[in-house]
């Protein structure tokens, strides 16, 4: 139109020279004249005569007001989200370099990038300028979650039993060799002055110490199908040398024992064997281990014993023959004394008259009849 002014209630556009009657699109009205809203402005104002800044009122398609600005900016820019709900641009919490809604708190902050030297975590999209409690640092430099029993760790945990914790929540124990955190002590494990959950022996379920050595456990249960003794508190698959059964626990044979049938009792240690075979002699009728000094002494005893119950025994036979010998003696005649000499008859030999003399045994002399 290259119009130089216009009619009543016209406005000019200042570039084109041209005139109309009503505030078209792109343009805001100052002083009577049209002039060109900012870009990606469809419509605008000025603010006031003392502010000439200017506000723009609807943005074109595809462009949005920010919340702390008077123009219009792509739904792309930094540090901004897009508000659906009032399509305004708004503010990112301030670690956040991009982000996808507004932040919680501080914990939530819903990044999608975080600023310059900030790191992300995986779960909370939170923007942080150090690896926080209870996340650690991959090799993407993202922030990823620690096992929820760990305040700080150094990888990802494995599994419930490998944690990789560096430090524990509160009032939870730490293991000394899978870091991983508990709140009471496991079982192969006991807890130290430290706090600290270490390791039992192998052998043991529950212990009460540090092992001092394999002979030595400190167990106070043992693994399935283990025996545990009642004194070292060890536990074995095995019945050891001077233990016997009893139940599940091991019981110390009586000392003098190499291995036993079970307790002593008043009559018998009830060994198998004996310990020290240089010191001690095993009795297999008794079960008794007896040191060989004493075996001896009672050795000598018994002879003695032995001697003196035979020469009894001999008096004893003694005296019977004896009484026997006087009972015969009462009661029968001994041969040669009280005997009746006998008569002497006549002989009559040729015509002789000869006189017979009796025959009188002797031991020592024998009397003929010829002489």
């Amino acid at each position: 139109m290259n119009c130089k002014s216009c009619k009543k209630d016209y406005f000019m556009i200042e570039e084109t020279k041209s005139c109309y009657n009503e505030v078209i699109d792109n343009y805001y009205l100052d002083n009577n004249i049209l002039r060109i809203c900012p870009q990606n402005c469809q419509t605008c104002v000025k603010n006031s005569e003392e502010d000439s800044s200017i506000n723009c009122l609807k943005c074109e398609n595809n462009f949005y007001k920010r919340e702390d600005s008077n123009y219009c900016y792509t739904e792309d820019i930094d540090n901004y989200y897009l508000d659906k709900k009032s399509n305004i641009l708004r503010k990112c919490h301030k670690n956040c370099l991009r982000c996808n809604d507004a932040p919680k708190n501080d914990n939530f902050m819903n990044c999608l990038k975080c600023q310059n030297n900030l790191i992300i975590t995986e779960d909370t999209n939170s923007c942080y300028n150090e690896v926080i409690d209870n996340y650690y640092l991959d090799n993407n430099n993202i922030l990823r979650r620690c096992h929820s029993n760990c305040l700080q760790c150094s990888n990802a945990p494995k599994n419930d039993n490998f944690m990789n914790c560096l430090k524990c929540q509160n009032n939870l124990y730490i293991t000394e060799d899978t870091n991983s955190c508990y709140n009471k002590v496991i079982d192969n494990y006991y807890l130290d002055n430290n706090n600290i959950l270490r390791r039992c022996h192998s052998n043991c379920l529950k212990c009460s110490n540090a092992p001092k050595n394999d002979s030595y456990m400190n167990c106070l249960k043992c693994q399935n199908n283990l025996y545990l003794t009642e004194d070292t508190k060890t536990c074995y698959d095995y019945i050891p040398n001077n233990y016997y059964l009893d139940g599940f626990t091991l019981r110390k044979c009586y000392s003098r024992c190499f291995n036993c049938l079970g307790a002593k009792n008043s009559e018998t240690m009830n060994c198998l064997g004996c310990i020290n075979n240089d010191k001690y002699l095993f009795k297999n009728d008794t079960y008794n281990c007896i040191m060989k000094e004493e075996f001896e002494k009672r050795k000598d005893l018994e002879f003695t014993i032995i001697n003196n119950e035979n020469f009894i025994i001999f008096i004893i036979i003694f005296v019977l023959a004896l009484i026997i010998f006087v009972i015969i003696c009462v009661f029968y005649e001994i041969p040669g004394q009280n005997k009746e000499q006998p008569k002497k008859e006549p002989v009559q030999k040729n015509n002789e008259i000869m006189l017979e003399i009796p025959i009188i045994p002797n031991n020592n002399n024998i009397i003929n009849n010829d002489e």
